[in-house]
């Protein structure tokens, strides 16, 4: 309305007055028709009434009312209102209808009430008791609840404004826009709440804020501010945007196999209708609801990428350090822990267990404790799966048969995972009690592990260990191409990839062994080494451990063997070598196909073909003083009592030394406490004793070193003797001679020498 229109208005209503009054006097007077009664206006204060009115407003639109009342003011009341906005180059078509409205035609400001109704031409209308429209601005604003509908969006709140120029909905307060897609499970309602809403249908944007809540036939949501992607022409969500405490939540009552997801910021993605992915940044956590064994408990990472399929999550990405807890093989249990600086997975149909893992830089697993041990394993990457073992490139080790002292692993095979680790693998054993890393703990390093686990994935049933293998166990080191290790049994075997392969070797505080297989149970340790065995036993495992060296042995220098094969059983301190066995120091050697030396009593106990060089001090007459002679001893099996500084040579036992030659079933040696220096020999059953220029049969013999006196039993005994060219025979049934002197005592008598028949020996 110009500035020339009101007071023409107000003057031409004016002047109407005046001349219906004058007429009205004028004809007062005269006769005709009785006056027709002058229309009183509705409301009194207003100068106008009329009907059908049409108010035009800027940019072509109108405002068309049944009727309308003026008032001086230059206000005016409409009733039966429509305003109509026509289509334009910016905007679409717009309808207003409502019982009355209220403004000033001038500024164009209008106050409609009683049923309003807003409808627009791209299908959207829009209900509220009161409503304001601004003709300049475009904008209706709803002091009074608001609902708003568009084919598949209905839109609430307590107040809301409509931008008419922009289609842009706002819901100031308790909004809540109720969403029916065509999709996602097949036109599922979806409900958002929030406290204030701003809706832009042609944008296809939604900007929730305020606590917001989205519920949903198959997930709910809850954010600090939500913005929400749709597409306007098919209908459909295309990115959900969650930020601040974003969550997203199975709905209520949604089963066991449901996931929780955590973040500060959510981004959920939507592909025709139907769950995509999700995108988690800052401190990122996925929580599951299945507890069985081997089911997600926890996922965290900085930034985690869901994608779903069917609604479950099928595929998890994390990175910027990740982290994933599984449950244990008890239900609700804590189970295994993977964690890596990136970490990828393969779930199980409906998202609750993994197929497939892998984790890269500096990747971690870690067990749960158990009533024995805490274990981890560090790699540069890890593989999880039922295939993982077929992605590496090493040939499986050789057969090894060694006895496991533990049961058969009762869990099938169908059961299990594989687990393989790639570079610096490095698999750490403590204690439950030790919060600390101590000197009994247990390292186990390599190039690559492969790794069975069992029980939910909870529990390591086996591994191998491929490529530089490295142990550390308390005192104890060992190196191989190859190993395996079955934790139940706490059994490390250690074996050589190939013919050509460096042989495994251990190293303890009792020396080193060196085979082509070692198997070191770690709990003694007890150790059991085979083919082509070789290995120290070193001069301080007597002051180091409490292993007693037999006598027979120098204290101070290392004793070297070789066998077929090597046993060490900790419990009981028992060493055997079998297989054909030789142990030496310096002059000093033990033969045998099996030797076994006690290291509680320094004992040694040898069979088959054995073998003896030993280094005694026996007493030389003409010296007057005791002299180093080399010993050799023989027989099928051999008795050392260290304690007794006692050996026994049974079963065709032989001694010599220098002018020395004795045979019988059974020749025992006493030592002095030196277990060097002969205290006494005797010998029994088939004695035969060659000594200088005597030759003696004997039923049994005992030889005093101190005295040089030999003792004789037999039926009887004969010594014979050759000297100056003849050749003499002394029997009895007793005979003593002494190591120096040609006296002979036959039978308690001294005897005259006898000729032979032949007179030459």
């Amino acid at each position: 309305m110009v500035a020339w229109q009101r007071p023409a208005r107000v003057g031409l209503a004016s002047f109407a007055l005046t001349f219906a009054g004058v007429l009205l006097y004028n004809m007062a007077g005269r006769d005709g028709p009785p006056a027709v009664p002058v229309a009183v206006p509705a409301d009194p204060e207003a100068v106008l009434e009329s009907r059908g009115a049409r108010i035009t407003l800027g940019d072509g639109s109108v405002i068309v009312a049944d009727r309308q009342l003026a008032y001086d003011d230059g206000s005016a009341r409409l009733t039966g209102v429509e305003v109509i906005v026509p289509t334009g180059e910016d905007r679409t078509g717009f309808r207003i209808r409502s019982g009355e409205a209220a403004g000033v035609e001038e500024t164009g400001e209008w106050r409609l009430a009683g049923a309003v109704v807003i409808e627009t031409g791209d299908g959207l209308s829009g209900s509220t008791a009161e409503a304001l429209y601004a003709d300049a601005t475009g904008t209706v604003t709803m002091p009074r609840p608001a609902r708003f509908e568009q084919g598949w969006m209905r839109l609430e709140g307590d107040a809301a404004r409509y931008d008419r120029r922009r289609g842009v909905v706002h819901l100031d307060r308790r909004a809540v826009v109720e969403l029916r897609p065509d999709g996602d499970g097949g036109g599922t309602r979806t409900r958002i709440a929030a406290s204030t809403a701003v809706v832009d249908r042609l944008a296809g944007v939604m900007r929730f804020a305020g606590g917001v809540a989205i519920d949903g036939a198959r997930r709910r949501m809850r954010a600090e501010t939500v913005v929400v992607r749709f597409d306007p022409d098919a209908s459909q969500v295309d990115t959900i945007e969650l930020a601040g405490g974003a969550r997203v939540l199975p709905p209520t009552g949604g089963g066991t196999g449901a996931s929780e997801l955590f973040a500060r910021r959510i981004a959920v993605t939507y592909r025709e209708g139907r769950l995509e992915g999700a995108t988690l940044t800052g401190d990122a956590r996925i929580q599951g609801r299945d507890t069985g064994p081997g089911r997600l408990r926890e996922l965290s990472a900085p930034t985690v990428d869901v994608s779903y399929r069917d609604g479950a999550p099928e595929r998890v990405a994390m990175v910027g350090g990740a982290q994933v807890e599984l449950f244990g093989d008890h239900s609700g249990t804590a189970g295994l822990t993977i964690g890596g600086g990136s970490v990828e997975m393969v779930l199980e149909t409906g998202g609750a267990g993994i197929d497939e893992l892998h984790a890269q830089d500096q990747a971690l697993l870690e067990f749960p404790a158990d009533a024995v041990a805490r274990r981890r394993i560090r790699a540069r990457t890890l593989d999880i799966g039922d295939g993982a073992m077929a992605q590496g490139d090493a040939e499986p080790p050789p057969e090894v048969a060694v006895a496991s002292p533990g049961p058969e692993d009762p869990v099938e095979s169908s059961n299990r995972m594989l687990a393989v680790f790639d570079g610096n693998v490095e698999m750490h054993e403590s204690g439950v009690a030790d919060a600390v890393a101590s000197h009994d703990d247990r390292v186990m390093r390599a190039e690559r592990l492969e790794a069975t686990l069992a029980e939910g994935l909870a529990r390591l049933a086996e591994a191998r260990f491929i490529g530089s293998v490295a142990l550390e166990a308390g005192g104890l080191g060992a190196q191989a191409d190859q190993a395996t290790y079955a934790p139940e049994e706490a059994l490390f075997t250690l074996v050589m990839a190939e013919a050509a392969g460096v042989a495994p070797r251990m190293d303890d505080e009792r020396g080193f062994v060196q085979a082509e297989t070692i198997a070191i149970g770690l709990d003694g340790p007890d150790v059991e080494a085979t083919q082509d065995v070789r290995g120290v036993l070193s001069e301080t495992a007597t002051t180091e451990t409490s292993a007693v060296r037999p006598g027979l042995f120098a204290a101070e220098a290392p004793i070297h063997f070789v066998a077929g094969s090597f046993s060490y059983q900790a419990a009981q301190s028992l060493a055997t070598y079998d297989g054909g066995a030789r142990l030496w120091q310096g002059s000093t050697e033990f033969r045998g196909r099996k030797v076994v030396i006690d290291e509680t009593t320094g004992n040694i106990t040898a069979e088959g073909a054995v073998q003896t060089r030993t280094t005694m001090l026996q007493r030389d007459e003409e010296l007057d003083q005791a002299v180093e002679t080399a010993t050799a001893g023989s027989g099928d099996t051999l008795l050392y009592d260290n304690q007794l500084r006692h050996a026994t040579y049974t079963t065709g036992a032989r001694l010599d030394s220098p002018g020395f030659a004795l045979s019988s079933e059974s020749i025992e040696l006493h030592l002095h406490e030196d277990a060097r220096t002969l205290d006494r020999i005797q010998a029994a059953d088939g004695v035969a004793l060659e000594i200088e220029t005597r030759r003696v049969t004997a039923a049994s013999l005992i030889y005093d070193d101190g005295e040089g006196r030999y003792d004789l039993t037999g039926e009887p005994v004969s010594v014979i003797e050759q000297r100056a060219g003849q050749c003499r025979e002394t029997t009895g049934r007793t005979v003593t001679f002494y190591a120096t002197g040609d006296s002979i005592s036959a039978d308690g008598q001294s005897a005259e020498r006898t000729a032979s028949a032949s007179g030459t020996c």
